[in-house]
């Protein structure tokens, strides 16, 4: 028959410090980030996932199709925006840099403006 071996209490002093030095060792917990969902990154994967789904496996039924059609009208969408974010806008900005190192002077990108400045309300609004 096999014996039990005891184990040898450990006084009652190292405990706290004991405690401590696991505490010390133990890995924080951040609280997660609060995660916005209704952002383009997330419209975009939802979009490009439903895309690859409905290829990988072809709708059967006219439902389907037309969430195919949708997967696809929000795939270009996306795309459209990505290319616009990264090609027209970034262009835009490295032209004004530029013309802000030559010295000169930038037109505004945009100016708001009154269209009907004498009126205080717009004719449709009567």
């Amino acid at each position: 028959m096999a014996r039990k071996r005891k184990r040898a209490r450990t006084s009652t002093a190292s405990r706290p410090a004991q405690g401590a030095r696991q505490a010390a060792l133990a890995p924080s917990r951040r609280p997660f980030p609060q995660w916005k969902w209704r952002t383009f990154p997330v419209f975009f994967a939802f979009v490009a996932g439903l895309l690859v789904a409905s290829i990988v496996n072809p709708p059967s039924g006219d439902a389907g199709y037309a969430l195919q059609l949708i997967a696809l009208a929000g795939f270009g969408y996306g795309l459209a925006h990505l290319f616009v974010t990264n090609v027209i806008i970034a262009g835009r900005l490295r032209r004004q840099r530029k013309a802000a190192e030559r010295g000169e002077e930038l037109p505004e990108a945009f100016e708001e403006e009154l269209v009907y400045r004498d009126e205080e309300t717009r004719p449709s609004d009567q």
